[in-house]
């Protein structure tokens, strides 16, 4: 069946074949017409109030009427002063030549000038050049009046330059106190090691240089809580909870994190021989596998079933047992070895590989081999007498 088609008038009276879905142009408007709400919805429906008359101060004042001049060393060649004065108390008339002109002199505390600078009076600050490193100097700021002679408005405060060359070697003690912790906690943490004169610097000063471990042995002597381990780790550094059973360095992770971090290290050195990552860690990993690689040695169901409790890993496992043990019969202790590595690039780490002592590649190579060819021979038998002897008989 073909489409319908609908018969239309046209302006002229005749009548006209139109498609059901031709475009028709209407004579009302499609598009509704904006409203007055629409025309102002983008205008203030209120006016600003008004600001209250203790709220207009008006504008700032050009000075204070304080009348001084700050004097300040900025490195040995350059000085930086601000000042404030109000202009408005020395008129023109009185300066040379009529013109409203101040300057700057620079002079030494000896009352050597050594230059007189212009200033533009809308400036508060200026700086300054100066010729001479490790000199006191004193700036006076003032203008010349209608016979050319100096008139003082105010005189700075003696500035002194610091040396341009290395300060001499001296004794300085550091530090680190945690800006987050009160005083008092610190003290409290640090007072049975304290000693008589010292104050906190010094005493954390001494403790970080004698050593860390042994210097706090009288407050560790009670067992210390969570919150005090983490407190002695912000103040001497993480690592001092390295050789404790009791305190051992949580390299800033959870209990279970740790764990099985520590057991995929552990792993893969078993594995490997050798391993690098941080010195923090190859310091805690020491702790962690030595203890296995000892029980290695009693090759039994128990003792193979703790150790993979630790590692989890049965390919570690069985090569502990079956090669590690007997490299490492003989050894009483001491299995591995830390070498310091350049660190890391990005975070300067310090890095660190770790590797058990009796798989080394690297020390004592050249000297075993020197040791294999040094062969004690004897002169008898030989030489020129010996065969002498053998043509007489």
């Amino acid at each position: 069946m073909g489409k319908t088609k609908t018969a239309g008038v046209t302006a002229k009276g005749s009548l006209k074949m139109v498609k059901p879905d031709a475009f028709k142009v209407s004579k009302r408007s499609v598009v509704p017409s904006k409203t007055d709400e629409d025309a102002h919805k983008f205008e203030l429906t209120q006016e600003p109030s008004q600001v209250p008359a203790f709220e207009d101060l008006g504008n700032l004042p050009e000075s204070y009427g304080e009348k001084v001049l700050y004097l300040i060393d900025r490195d040995p060649y350059w000085l930086f002063c601000n000042w404030d004065i109000n202009w408005s108390k020395y008129p023109k008339l009185k300066m040379l030549g009529g013109e409203h002109r101040f300057f700057l002199k620079v002079t030494t505390a000896e009352g050597v000038q050594e230059s007189q600078v212009e200033i533009n009076t809308e400036a508060r600050n200026w700086y300054l050049p100066v010729k001479k490193p490790a000199t006191c100097y004193e700036v006076e700021l003032g203008y010349l009046n209608k016979q050319g002679q100096w008139t003082l408005v105010v005189r700075s405060l003696p500035a002194e330059t610091p040396a341009a060359s290395l300060s001499e070697e001296a004794e300085v003690t550091f530090a680190t106190i945690p800006f987050h912790l009160t005083f008092q906690r610190i003290l409290e943490m640090v007072s049975a090691a304290k000693q008589e004169g010292e104050n906190l610097t010094q005493t954390l000063s001494r403790l970080q240089s004698e050593g860390r471990i042994a210097a706090i042995q009288a407050v560790t002597a009670g067992g210390l809580t969570e919150d005090q381990k983490n407190l002695l780790a912000t103040l001497f550094g993480s690592d001092i909870f390295y050789h404790d059973n009791d305190l051992i360095n949580q390299l800033g992770r959870t209990a279970s994190h740790r764990k099985a971090m520590l057991s995929n290290m552990a792993a893969s050195l078993i594995l490997h021989k050798r391993i690098s990552t941080t010195v923090a860690k190859a310091k805690v990993l020491r702790v962690y596998v030595e203890p296995l690689l000892t029980k290695s040695k009693d090759d039994s169901t128990h003792s193979r079933r703790t150790v993979f409790a630790y590692l989890g890993n049965k390919e570690a496992v069985s090569e502990l047992f079956r090669d590690v043990s007997k490299k490492i019969a003989d050894r009483p202790g001491g299995y591995t070895r830390i070498i310091k590595l350049p660190r890391r690039m990005g975070d300067a780490s310090d890095m660190a590989m770790i590797e058990l002592v009796d798989f080394n590649e690297i020390y004592g190579r050249d000297a075993e081999a020197a040791a294999a060819k040094k062969t004690r021979r004897s002169r008898r038998g030989t030489g020129r007498g010996a065969a002498r002897s053998q043509v007489v008989s």
